[in-house]
């Protein structure tokens, strides 16, 4: 039995030993490297990842090329600006001071002045008058509107009917200016001052600015009737808007603010300090 037994172990053994073998002879271990359960190889991954990589820095490329090329067209082509109606302000007031100066005499109020060509004057008993060309000017609300520019002279004590009967206020700080060429009669130097009548709201408009003497005058300061009525003779700068090619007058009020514009200011300053009373 145990011969036997032996025996049958021993073929038993040999049958597995030649399953086992066949099975290695006929399904080779090389060839479960083509199975599909195996993982793919690292090869393809890597050049997926190189052209993308690639693809970027292409696109980085193509953008930075065309905002350089956009920058370069927006500086060799020239923008063009409107220009604002401030920038014809100063070009028509501005040519006030290089024209050529006229000096005129008034036997009415005894008095000389100069001022430019391009002016009007008028002389009357009652008023003498020198009156800007047709420009553009800027109101009390900031609205650039056709206007004039008038430079009046009174006799004492005759203020506008719009001054009304209450105070003026002081829009700006006085200002003390030189006359060039003062007569021995009067002073070498007199305040200008910058009034917004009662009737105007408007936060900054400036109605009228006055000649008065040694009365100087702070900013929000009231000024009185009787103070401006009692320079002699009454001097004052007004605006005038523009309708219908100026066939049709209405008093101006204007931007304070203007004055700070010298292209504005200065040829109303050198007619004020030419002015010789005698």
């Amino acid at each position: 039995m145990d011969d036997y037994r032996n025996d049958n172990n021993q073929v038993h053994l040999k049958a597995d030993s030649e399953v086992d073998e066949k099975l290695f002879k006929e399904i080779p271990i090389k060839d479960f490297s083509y199975s599909s359960a195996q993982p793919f190889s690292k090869k393809p991954r890597k050049n997926n990842r190189t052209y993308l990589m690639l693809g970027i820095i292409v696109l980085v490329l193509l953008v930075i090329a065309g905002g350089y090329l956009f920058i370069k067209h927006k500086n060799a082509t020239p923008t063009k600006k409107s220009t604002p109606k401030t920038t014809q302000v100063s070009r028509n007031i501005s040519t006030a001071p290089t024209a050529k100066m006229t000096s005129y005499s008034s036997t009415n109020f005894n008095l000389s002045v100069n001022y430019p060509s391009n002016w009007v004057i008028s002389d009357t008993p009652s008023i003498l008058s020198i009156t800007s060309p047709e420009t553009f000017i800027k109101n009390a609300n900031n609205k650039i509107v056709q206007g004039r520019i008038v430079v009046s002279v009174s006799p004492k004590g005759q203020l506008p009917t719009d001054f009304g009967n209450s105070p003026a206020v002081a829009v700006l700080n006085s200002q003390l200016i030189n006359y060039t060429n003062p007569t021995p009669a009067q002073d070498a130097q007199t305040y200008i001052s910058f009034l917004q009548y009662a009737s105007t709201t408007t936060i900054g408009g400036l109605n009228g600015i006055y000649i008065t003497g040694n009365y100087g005058y702070l900013k929000d300061q009231n000024i009185t009737q009787s103070d401006v009525q009692s320079v002699d003779p009454l001097v004052r700068v007004s605006f005038e808007q523009c309708t219908d090619s100026c066939k049709n007058l209405t008093p101006l009020v204007i931007s304070a603010s203007d004055w700070n514009d010298s292209s504005f200011s200065l040829p109303i300053l050198n007619i004020i300090k030419s002015f010789q009373f005698t």
